[in-house]
């Protein structure tokens, strides 16, 4: 979240006329009147009173000097209380300082009197305070105010977020707010959209919200191709590949890899469609790549792609690494598995070296775990402990419990 813009947005002059002195605008939109206005301020303080001193306020806040606007806007409030624009400065500055009770209350005040300027920075501080009750008053105002306007947006999509599990009606309803075209023109909202399209799909990759983010995505980069950002290439080459597009996800996520050869997203992007595809080499040699740049989470797919090459000795050096994430991730005890009863000769020593450690309720948790270690015992000899796993599996699927 840029609190920068916040306090910018703050000192904009304000859109109906006549609401504001066009001294006070001239302070905010010209260089040259905020040092006449601060050089006329610092020589004869006594001289500069209602709103002349709001200007003062305004011309340092724009200059970024928050430590003498500061309490310039205090000395002016005394006299006007309810002077939206003054609390609303004085509360973006406290913003950015970081004071969120100070914010709070005059960013509420403002808002309190009606100016919707205030909407942003004050949501802004209830997210930072984690007061999830007080943004959830504002959605509906925040909603109304969110065409084109990316900190609304940001904001909406920010506190979408917050849950375990992501709110998804909030995360399109602000999406709807952005053209296509701009949907990641800045880097904070198109971070914000990878997280949520990250999450999502953790959760289900045939997600209803994550193909609508996607489809949103694919529309704003056909709108114009040359304008996309390159930083947000990789995340169209994600989205094609989601749909099942790979004819058009593969070029993109080459493109994305001449633009920037390390770029981890669409190198496992790129390896995994290609691994979809059947194309094993190129799939390990991008998935290799990715795991030397720190990716760790795709080596169960990596593993997968030497397992479906017959290239035994190729991921004999991924073993250690998969052992050692085995009771977190059940897929990097099934690839040790698989790998341990595809060698020829099978490895009964690294088949019970997998399965060492981890219990019967983690086995159980996933149908192919049971299925791969129930094989690999009675492959080996060990048919008692594979009726006993079968057994509670039976239990299990009843309903009994393991």
């Amino acid at each position: 979240m840029l609190l920068l813009s916040c306090f910018l947005l703050a000192q904009n002059p304000l859109k109906c006329a006549g609401q504001e002195s066009s001294l006070l605008d001239q302070a905010a939109s010209s260089p040259e009147m905020r040092q006449r206005l601060i050089t006329g301020y610092e020589s004869s303080p006594d001289k500069f009173v209602d709103e002349r001193m709001l200007a003062v306020a305004i011309s340092y806040a724009m200059e970024t000097n928050y430590d003498r606007a500061k309490p310039v806007y205090e000395q002016f409030l005394k006299g006007h209380p309810e002077q939206k624009r003054a609390l609303r400065g004085l509360g973006s500055i406290y913003l950015l300082q970081q004071h969120y009770d100070e914010a709070i209350r005059n960013l509420k005040s403002a808002w309190l009197l009606g100016d919707v300027d205030s909407l942003y920075p004050l949501t802004v501080c209830y997210l930072r305070t984690q007061q999830y009750d007080q943004v959830e008053h504002l959605v509906p105002n925040l909603l109304i105010q969110k065409q084109n306007n990316f900190d609304i947006i940001n904001c909406l999509l920010e506190y979408a977020l917050v849950r375990n599990l992501p709110r998804e009606d909030l995360i399109l309803d602000a999406l709807d707010g952005a053209p296509d075209k701009d949907i990641v023109s800045r880097e904070d909202t198109a971070r914000l959209i990878d997280n949520a399209t990250s999450r999502l799909k953790a959760i289900d990759e045939n997600n209803k919200t994550l193909q609508a983010i996607y489809r949103k995505v694919i529309r704003g980069y056909q709108a114009n191709t040359y304008a996309w950002p390159k930083a947000s290439l990789s995340g169209v080459g994600d989205a094609y590949a989601l749909l099942g597009d790979y004819t058009s996800a593969e070029p993109i996520y080459q493109q994305a890899l001449k633009n920037n050869p390390d770029d981890r997203q669409a190198l496992v992007g790129l390896a995994s469609i290609c691994l979809l595809q059947h194309k094993f080499p190129e799939a390990i040699a991008n998935f290799r790549k990715a795991w030397s740049l720190g990716e760790a989470r795709i080596l169960p797919s990596m593993a997968a792609a030497y397992l479906a090459a017959h290239d035994f000795d190729g991921m004999k050096d991924l073993v250690p690494s998969l052992l050692e994430r085995k009771g977190e991730n059940l897929e990097a005890l099934n690839a040790v598995i698989a790998y341990a009863i595809a060698r020829n000769p099978m490895d009964k020593d690294l088949f019970y070296k997998a399965i060492q450690g981890v219990s019967d309720n983690q086995i159980l948790r996933r149908p192919d775990t049971t299925d791969a270690v129930v094989k690999g015992l009675k492959f080996f000899g060990d048919e008692e402990r594979a009726k006993q796993l079968l057994k509670l599996k039976a239990r299990q699927d009843k309903g009994l419990g393991a």
